[in-house]
């Protein structure tokens, strides 16, 4: 079901709690961006095209800031005041009667919230004459909610039988996330009669007719920030990517296991049947019986190159934070490598759960800059060593015209990403970025809804550049050094298969394996494209196309060796955790 085009963001509050922080809560900065901005950002990447937004306390600068916004980013922003904010917020619940439509989304300006409760909420939909309220059933534990504070829900077949802060025998915390229809205003306006102003009235009002269904949002994030407490836990989730949106293309996340990666994966797995096919199975069998107990030795080698990915980021650790032990983060780096694999989303979802995996020895505050900063280096380093691969070949590997062709702009695409990154450095990528939307309209749009990337980047590259000491110099050099020895994974397969190579071509595959893989990443596990990469490059060099599909398979074989190791970790991790969580 399509989302509704209007969302109705209740801003009326003050925010007694925080009030030393901002005049305003709405207002309030939370990892460098504003409570409403949040708010709009999740509407927005649900479908949202429309909003109506209720203020009351300091009205007039928080609506001057969603003028604002809305005349730089081409939103549809209407406000509406509620004078008497002191009163519960179905008052001002009540204030957008009117200006809604058939069906609307209704939040709270002081809660985040994972995009993908409201595309939950869409999906199910909502009934003529009802609401649908977002529950959260995990009411054991809960790291986000104050028991003391949020409402309580008790659900019975979907629907709301009770609501309130105080109800006993509840099973589900409100989350503040509403599909509604106008039947809401006529519950409140009745409610309101009975002079309870509270928006839980008017919802009981509705339950008791049965109007008022439940959806279960499962696992996805949410936090009501309403005190110095729940405004920490914000801060270190957002940093995290828990709201749904750090990292998103413009859309909000969905689990992995969607039709597209099903269908990416298919497309794979058929490219590969075909290239076997195509090529030959015996042949392709014949390639890898002969590899034996090489195996282990390319095994080993693929261990120590996420070993000395390791010791790079303990080196950025301790720079920047306090130590982890060296194991804890080569376990971390191989379930991380693991993930890389599993989840297409350019070889960085695994590097989200490194901070995770660390948290025993470092807070996420700490764990989460560190991997940021950590990534940053290996980026530089990985393009130096692509742009050396590339640089050799031209100079010194004998390749087709066209190969010669596609070498030359993969190097001139490094130049230009390192020249942005220097840019970057210097200026920031705020910066940059907003004066590049000078030049492209679509920019600034990208940039409204990249705000907490931006920012988490900036933070990031002032973090790196800021303290370039013999340990960042040396934590680059291990990760060149990790690249370096994934040449030698292909030294040593071409000379078991009996074509041997010398060093500069085998550092030209690597690279050239490397940039096929990073820009077909959609492609879980790079199924098909790995090896279709290696017959092409192989080729080009002069070798048989079973050799270059004997050489991807073997490496593809060594990755899941390597991944299984992975899965064993991340398994064990899981079951320590959920035996801590035992006792």
């Amino acid at each position: 079901m399509t989302p509704p085009e209007t969302c109705v963001i209740i801003a009326a509050g003050r925010g007694s709690r925080l009030a030393g922080r901002t005049p305003s809560k709405p207002l309030l900065e939370v990892a460098g961006r504003r409570l409403i901005d949040r708010a709009i950002a999740a509407a927005l990447l649900a479908g949202v095209r429309r909003f109506v937004v209720v203020t009351g306390y300091e009205a007039g600068a928080v609506e001057a800031h969603l003028a604002a916004r809305a005349a730089a980013e081409g939103l549809s922003v209407e406000t509406v005041r509620n004078d008497e904010w002191e009163k519960e917020n179905g008052l001002s619940v009540l204030k957008a009667r009117g200006r809604t439509g058939e069906r609307f989304f209704l939040l709270m300006a002081d809660h985040i919230v994972d995009p993908r409760l409201l595309e939950g909420l869409a999906e199910r939909g909502v009934d003529a004459g009802g609401l649908v309220l977002a529950v959260d059933s995990r009411v054991e534990g809960h790291p986000y909610v104050d028991l003391d504070d949020v409402t309580r829900v008790r659900v019975e077949d979907g629907r709301i039988a009770e609501i309130g802060k105080r109800i006993e025998g509840f099973n589900a915390f409100d989350t503040g996330v509403f599909l509604c229809t106008p039947a809401l205003f006529k519950a409140l306006e009745e409610s309101q009669g009975r002079g309870d102003f509270t928006l839980s009235g008017g919802v009981r009002a509705l339950a008791a007719r049965g109007r008022a269904g439940t959806w279960d949002a499962g696992d996805l994030f949410w936090i009501d920030v309403d005190d110095e407490a729940a405004l920490a836990k914000a801060e270190t989730a957002v940093a995290a990517g828990l709201d749904g949106r750090t990292g998103s293309g413009g859309s909000a996340r969905r689990k992995p296991g969607g039709p597209a990666r099903f269908l990416f994966c298919a497309a794979g797995f058929l490219l590969l049947v075909y290239l076997v096919w195509r090529i030959g199975f015996d042949a392709a069998v014949a390639q890898v019986a002969r590899f034996g107990p090489w195996f282990l030795v390319i095994t080993g080698i693929a261990l120590g190159w996420l070993f000395l990915q390791a010791c790079a980021w303990s080196l950025v650790q301790a720079a920047h934070f306090r130590r982890v032990p060296l194991l804890s983060l080569f376990r971390a780096k191989i379930i991380g490598d693991t993930l890389n694999a599993l989840i297409p989303t350019a070889s960085v979802g695994g590097d989200a759960a490194r901070a995770f995996l660390i948290r025993r020895h470092a807070p996420l505050e700490e764990a989460i800059p560190g991997v940021l900063a950590d990534k940053t280096i290996e980026f530089a380093s990985g393009s130096l060593f692509l742009a050396t691969g590339f640089l050799l070949s031209l100079l010194f590997v004998d390749l087709p015209g066209w190969m010669d062709a596609v070498a030359a702009v993969c190097l001139a695409g490094m130049a230009v990403g390192v020249a942005g990154l220097v840019l970057l450095q210097q200026r920031g990528a705020a910066w940059t970025l907003e004066r590049l939307g000078r030049l492209v309209p679509g920019v600034r749009r990208f940039v409204a809804r990249k705000e907490d990337g931006i920012r988490a980047l900036d933070r990031n590259l002032r973090l790196v550049c800021g303290r370039l000491d013999a340990r960042t110099g040396a934590a680059a050099a291990l990760h060149y050094a990790a690249r370096v020895l994934g040449a030698g994974e292909v030294l040593v397969v071409m000379k078991v298969l009996g074509s041997p190579v010398p060093v500069i071509e085998a550092v030209f595959i690597a690279a050239g394996v490397s940039i096929v893989n990073t820009a077909l990443f959609v492609v879980p596990g790079h199924m098909g494209v790995m090896e279709s990469a290696h017959v092409l490059i192989l080729r080009s060099l002069g070798f048989a196309a079973e050799t270059g599909l004997g050489v991807g398979l073997i490496r593809r074989l060594r990755k899941l060796a390597t991944m299984s190791a992975g899965l064993v970790l991340l398994a064990l991790d899981k079951g320590h955790h959920r035996s801590k969580g035992g006792t």
